[in-house]
């Protein structure tokens, strides 16, 4: 490099070009700042008709402008690496801050994919990525495949998130017990209308077993150095406080009948654990449950401060059994559960949550819907991405075997 080149001579460095990112960066929040707006995201047809004049923009600008110093510096190393400071460094604060589509204009770090500089961040690199990808491939050959499916593929991976971020839909739907239900409700918590009705027509629940703690009734917390002991069966023995305890009868729902719980599978049951506490020639026994509406909780005080209490169970596993009605008439018949969601007519349906307060008998399940009609395109991004990855792989094979 010239050593007497000067500032904003072309061909910028580095130093201009992180500059510039700094200067979109400082732009975004002001535009933010003063407008007390978040970026518009615009659904279809608009956002395609946007994305490919965009692209038309690019081919335009590397076809006819690629003597033009700026053009030239916008598939330039610097500018590159300036583009993926910026947007990587926002990323990195996405990872570390935590993200909610309802936080405030003014509270940028909140929810960043909204935001004005996160827009500037993700067209610089677009158009950086984009710039690049086109000289690259005049002219075309087998050589550049893989750098050429690499970089095409990040693009389209990160253009199509981008202008299809208007067409995504994610509702909350609280489904019922043989009714259907039509509306949702979205992000605001505004109701909608999916197109398609849920009928809940079963809800399964399994848990772990539940736990016995020891309780400090002073400091109002479990005590921390005892470790929980689950209340699978009988005959389990632990040691508590310094007494020596044993669990008798075992009950996973259960209702007090006459200070002494019986089963009952049935709502309103409770689990409930028979104690018996040994020390020093001293006996303790009694009955230990978590409280709910028709069963008040019971512990096991061992002294003035410390006692034995019976924690609910949490749920190792649930499923609702659902029917799902569309507009055009079509029925499906489907369950969905944690991590196993349905797919029916576009929509990905997920379990959310259901009603703990009824546990197995719960009469309504709360789902996720999401519906993303831009995912193949990320995929396809995902794939050529891939696809150059392969390439690049079996090309150093080919030259690892020319050189031996």
């Amino acid at each position: 490099m010239n050593a007497t080149r000067k500032f904003w001579q072309f061909p910028w460095s580095f130093g201009e070009s992180l500059l510039i990112s700094a200067a979109l960066f400082v732009t975004g929040w002001m535009i933010q700042s003063v407008t007390g707006s978040q970026i518009p995201a615009p659904s279809f047809p608009v956002n395609l008709y946007m994305l490919l004049g965009y692209m038309l923009l690019l081919v335009l600008l590397q076809g006819f402008g690629s003597k033009v110093k700026m053009i030239q510096w916008l598939s330039s190393v610097p500018a590159a690496v300036a583009s993926i400071t910026l947007f990587g460094g926002l990323s990195l604060v996405m990872g570390l801050v935590v993200q909610s589509p309802r936080a405030a204009p003014e509270d940028i770090f909140h929810n960043i994919t909204a935001s004005w500089i996160y827009l500037f961040s993700l067209m610089f690199l677009l158009t950086v990525l984009g710039m690049t990808v086109i000289r690259r491939s005049r002219p075309f050959n087998g050589r550049n495949l893989w750098f050429l499916l690499n970089h095409l593929g990040l693009w389209v991976v990160l253009a199509g998130a981008a202008f299809g971020a208007g067409d995504i839909n994610r509702y909350m739907m609280e489904t019922r017990l043989n009714e259907p239900v039509w509306l949702a409700s979205d992000e605001q918590g505004r109701s909608v209308e999916p197109g398609i009705a849920i009928e809940l027509q079963r809800f399964t629940v399994d848990y772990f077993a539940p736990e016995i703690l020891l309780y400090d009734t002073k400091a109002r917390k479990p005590v921390e150095k005892f470790k929980p002991v689950p209340a699978d069966s009988a005959g389990i023995s632990f040691s508590a406080g310094g007494w020596q305890v044993t669990t008798g009868e075992v009950h996973r729902s259960a209702v007090a009948v006459n200070e002494v719980f019986r089963p009952f599978n049935g709502p309103g049951g409770v689990p409930a654990v028979f104690l018996k506490a040994v020390k020093d020639g001293a006996n303790l026994e009694g009955w230990i449950n978590p409280g709910n509406e028709i069963n008040p909780e019971r512990y096991l005080m061992l002294d003035d401060t410390q006692g034995l209490v019976l924690s609910f169970p949490k749920p190792k596993y649930y499923r609702s059994d659902i029917k799902v009605y569309s507009k055009t008439g079509n029925t499906y018949r489907d369950s969905v559960a944690v991590n196993e969601p349905a797919y029916i007519e576009g929509w990905r349906i997920y379990q959310v949550s259901y009603d703990d307060a009824m546990g197995a008998w719960s009469q309504t399940s709360t789902v996720e819907l999401n519906r993303d009609p831009w995912l193949p395109v990320v995929y396809a991004g995902l794939f050529m991405m891939i696809a150059g990855a392969l390439s690049l792989f079996f090309r150093g094979i080919r030259w690892k075997g020319q050189q031996s």
